[in-house]
């Protein structure tokens, strides 16, 4: 049997940058990208649990308004605006060359940062005045846990944050599906879909190759699949 030489094999991982897709093709990818950016994906969820029911129903309707509140706000400064505020920080201290942090080895400080930040968020919620339902926490965790391994694969090696955020919130829905909304299919199908959807949109513009997305996808997966099934 004739072997394959090494030539190809290691350009199978780059495949994906033999198509160049359309301009606009490229700008919708971004869009999509944006919006589905990983930075947005625990607010995603916490959300997700509120809509559900899952907050503070044992207190008055009122109070459980100004709980949800402080959660989500507490959930967003943590997770969104410190993360955010952060990146131009160190592009100005010249710690990253470019906002969009394309190399590996730039992306270990950020995703350190962040882990930080979401985990000061955790622990604000920990302790907060009403006990936090419990599902809402190690998804949290979970996401600051995922966060610190991305920040520790980035040395030696690039995997998708976005598909890392989207195994974590993919792994949020299968729970919720088979413990609290065991009749329905829909949210389970329209992760599905937005996974497709992401994974295509990084490969459209060459941002990750396949093996770095589905080494994403399953960091975020079992980090938080394993906190909520056992935490």
């Amino acid at each position: 049997m004739k072997l394959m030489p090494k030539s190809v094999l290691n350009q199978l991982p780059e495949l994906n940058s033999v198509y160049h897709a359309p301009k606009w093709l490229k700008n919708l990818s971004k869009i999509v990208s944006f919006i589905f950016h990983p930075v947005f994906l625990p607010m995603a969820g916490v959300l997700f649990l509120f809509s559900l029911g899952l907050g503070f129903q044992s207190v008055s309707p009122d109070l459980r308004n100004k709980l949800t509140q402080l959660v989500l706000a507490i959930v967003a400064i943590s997770t969104i605006l410190l993360p955010l505020v952060a990146i131009p920080m160190l592009y100005s201290f010249k710690i990253i060359s470019s906002i969009e942090m394309k190399q590996s080895k730039e992306r270990v400080f950020p995703f350190l940062l962040t882990a930080i930040s979401i985990f000061w968020g955790y622990i604000l919620l920990q302790n907060f005045p009403v006990p936090v339902p419990e599902i809402m926490l190690n998804y949290i965790l979970a996401s600051s846990i995922a966060t610190l391994l991305l920040a520790v694969v980035s040395v030696f090696y690039k995997i998708s944050a976005h598909l890392t955020g989207l195994g974590g919130f993919f792994a949020l829905i299968l729970f919720i599906n088979t413990y609290y909304l065991p009749d329905t299919m829909l949210f389970f199908n329209l992760t599905l879909a937005l996974l497709a959807l992401i994974a295509t949109a990084r490969l459209l513009l060459h941002e990750h190759n396949g093996l770095q997305l589905i080494s994403g996808f399953l960091v975020g997966f079992s980090i938080v699949g394993f906190l909520l099934y056992y935490g």
